[in-house]
């Protein structure tokens, strides 16, 4: 039997959480001993509820917006914003994390979007798996790229952010009577990685000798989608904050029947629109079967819903409004599957949901998409993740 701690340090989707599922209850089923460090622990609770796992809180780093770096373009710098701006404030998570190291004595650790507990694996000598999309699992190659790599970029302003950051990690971590790492790459990056990804949704460009595992979505998991009206179904799930208006509006133009999941909205608080067509699911949906029966879907770019319904052979209209949902839903309009319409500039909301719903290239990709990856499964991927794991069972 071993010992497998899992968490999950930055970010704020329930992805970081419902992509584990699969894996935590087939190691459960092997014997081993778990537990999950998370920096939400309320969505860990509804997300893992009914699973025998051992939760706890994570530290979530934070960078006062003076000391942010404005147009971040880098993982150093998206980094160095959430919480790698003050080198005693990371020597405190580095602590927290050699403690929980040292108390639990893990034989892996699986980090999700963790940089501090990869560091502090380091300083351990503990065994540490990445896993997660392309954006927070940047390739082991230094000086590490930057994410608008299809711009001219400041590469000397790029590599001076780095240093800082380099210097913020090494003070803190000889502080700690660790050894200062050459590169923040060496710092940060883990040895071994879990990359739940389509090559083709790849966010970076320069990723050498990585094995993409691809991301399935969890069968099971939400409550059944529903359909009001006749019109084309179409499923959304979106930020409540982000054109939610605007896009309900343009929905309801096109008499479309809306399965919406969007987290902390409240029946009352949607719009009077006349026309409108919509179903709001109080919980997350099983986008497996929401998948199977839309005619395309809206999202805001998440790399795991995506890519969900890109597996099913749907198109999709992705409504960005961060840097990583921005990267995710280009490489969709590059692979032809769907439009974006990023927050700041969507365009004619209306006019890109029925080129979306209609023109039939963007199902096409979709479809061809989906028959390239037409013999993965969720299972499977746990299979490969567990094989790589490589734990002794009972």
């Amino acid at each position: 039997m071993a010992t497998v701690l899992f968490t999950w340090e930055l970010g704020g989707g329930i992805g970081h959480l419902v992509r584990h599922r699969g894996l935590i209850q087939q190691l459960l089923a092997d014997g081993h001993r778990l537990h999950f460090h998370a920096c939400d622990l309320e969505k860990a609770r509804r997300v893992f509820s009914g699973i025998a796992l051992e939760l706890a809180p994570a530290p979530r780093g934070y960078t006062p917006s003076e000391y942010q770096i404005a147009q971040s373009n880098s993982y150093p710098e998206v980094i160095w914003n959430s919480g790698f701006a003050d080198a005693a404030a990371v020597q405190q998570r580095f602590q927290h994390w050699l403690s929980v190291l040292a108390q639990l004595k893990p034989d892996v650790v699986i980090a999700d979007y963790s940089p501090s507990v990869v560091v502090a694996c380091k300083l351990s000598g503990t065994r540490v798996v990445a896993i997660g999309s392309g954006f927070y699992t940047p390739p082991p190659i230094s000086p590490l790229p930057a994410y608008h790599y299809w711009l001219a970029n400041d590469r000397a302003r790029l590599e001076a952010n780095e240093a800082r950051l380099l210097g913020v990690i090494n003070t803190a971590a000889t502080a700690l009577e660790g050894r200062p790492f050459r590169t923040v790459s060496e710092a940060v990056v883990a040895a071994e990685t879990f990359l739940l990804l389509f090559a083709e949704l790849d966010p970076v460009l320069d990723r050498p000798d990585t094995e993409f595992l691809g991301v399935w979505s969890v069968p099971g998991f939400g409550i059944p989608p529903m359909w009001p009206g006749t019109g084309p179904r179409v499923f959304a799930y979106l930020e409540p904050s982000v054109l939610l208006p605007d896009i309900l509006a343009a929905s309801a133009a096109l008499g479309l029947s809306l399965c919406l999941y969007a987290p902390g909205l409240h029946a009352d608080a949607l719009p009077a629109i006349p026309g409108l067509n919509v179903h709001l699911a109080p919980e997350p949906v099983d986008l497996v079967q929401a998948a199977a029966e839309c005619e395309m879907a809206i999202t805001n770019g998440n790399p795991n819903s995506l890519a969900g319904f890109l597996l099913a052979g749907k198109p999709q209209l992705a409504v960005p409004f961060t840097m990583e949902k921005y990267l995710i839903a280009r490489r969709l309009e590059l692979l032809g599957a769907g439009l974006s319409a990023p927050m700041r500039r969507p365009g004619d909301l209306a006019a890109k949901l029925r080129a979306v719903l209609l023109q039939r290239n963007f199902r096409r990709a979709a479809e061809s998409f989906a028959a390239r990856y037409a013999g993965g499964s969720e299972a499977a991927l746990v299979q490969r993740m567990r094989e790589r794991l490589a734990l002794p069972l009972l």
